[in-house]
């Protein structure tokens, strides 16, 4: 079996992975998955969603996706599972399942804690299938922080104004409020000059 993981890493230190499982003749796989371990002083509380809602909380001793999956899709994928202790953290996505070997009554991710490591398990390959041509597999993660945080990085937020002097807005001014409803605005103002005498 061939295994070919392409990666491309952005900017910002988000991480797309193309996995390819190239059978180079019949090849029997009884059971594939990523495998994650964090300390479990990083891996505190969790937030997943199966898409339209978030299940956040305390980082369980075990979980599986099937206590949030909808009951409408086959499996238990779900596309989101973020850990994080509020400082540090580590988030695994995916837009779907296409590729992977998926047991109708099986796990699609799973976490397990033992007090001291969590593991979190994107399981690929959830029953015994025969692989006869190539399947690919795309998945993604980040980790945060990415980079060093300047000394303010709470005062950081995404808005067009400016609350109190030591905030930072992300998100500056310059578009019409009547006319674009600020959630969906586009980050980039449309009159510059104007931005900067409202931030500075």
């Amino acid at each position: 079996l061939e295994v070919k993981v392409e990666s491309r890493v952005e900017f910002d230190g988000f991480v797309k992975n193309r996995m390819t499982l190239n059978p180079l003749k019949p090849v029997r796989i009884d059971r594939m998955s990523l495998l994650v371990r964090l300390p479990a002083s990083v891996a505190q509380f969790m937030a997943a969603s199966p898409g339209g809602h978030c299940s956040i909380g305390p980082v369980p001793e075990s979980w599986s996706s099937k206590a949030i999956a909808p009951g409408s899709r086959f499996g238990s994928f779900v596309p989101y599972v973020f850990l994080t202790n509020s400082e540090q953290g580590f988030c695994w996505a995916a837009d779907n399942d296409q590729g992977w070997v998926i047991d109708p009554k099986g796990d699609a991710l799973t976490l397990e804690s033992d007090g001291k490591t969590v593991s979190f398990r994107a399981n690929f390959v959830q029953m015994p299938a025969t692989l006869e041509k190539p399947v690919t597999i795309e998945y993604a993660w980040t980790v945060t922080p990415q980079k060093p945080r300047p000394g303010d990085w709470r005062a950081v937020a995404f808005t067009y104004m400016k609350l109190y002097p030591q905030m930072r807005p992300v998100m500056l001014g310059g578009f019409d409020r009547r006319k674009v409803w600020d959630y969906y605005c586009s980050p980039y103002p449309t009159d510059m000059d104007k931005s900067r005498k409202e931030i500075m």
